[in-house]
């Protein structure tokens, strides 16, 4: 009876060591498990956040790009207005000098006019 209750002691001991074992390999796994989501999340985590850092930076150039565009039009019409106002000016200038050469015209026609007034008088 006794060597009976050794080898039932001896299998239940045999049967436990078997589950404590099974145990151990579920939980290295579960570990393994948890280690490898949790890589991936760092990987993730990482690219996300590069993602992020490239959409912040392609803000930035469209930015910068749209002021330098604006600036572009900016100085275009101004470019614009000082062509204009230099054609104004010239034509001024020249609007001017006409006025003048018909009233010196004017004038020499008056001075003819009284010079032949005096002759005949």
């Amino acid at each position: 009876a006794q060597d009976e209750q050794v080898a039932r002691a001896q299998r239940e001991y045999e049967a436990a060591q078997a589950e404590v074992t099974a145990k151990i390999a579920e939980e290295q796994a579960a570990a393994e498990a948890y280690n490898t989501t949790r890589k991936k999340k760092e990987a993730s985590q990482q690219t996300a956040e590069e993602a992020t850092r490239t959409l912040h930076e392609t803000r930035k150039k469209v930015a910068m790009l749209e002021v330098y565009a604006l600036n572009q039009r900016k100085m275009q019409e101004l470019e614009e207005k000082r062509k204009a106002a230099t054609a104004a000016a010239e034509a001024a200038k020249r609007s001017l000098m006409e006025q003048r050469q018909r009233e010196k015209e004017a004038l020499d026609a008056t001075r003819k006019a009284l010079e032949e007034a005096r002759q005949r008088a």
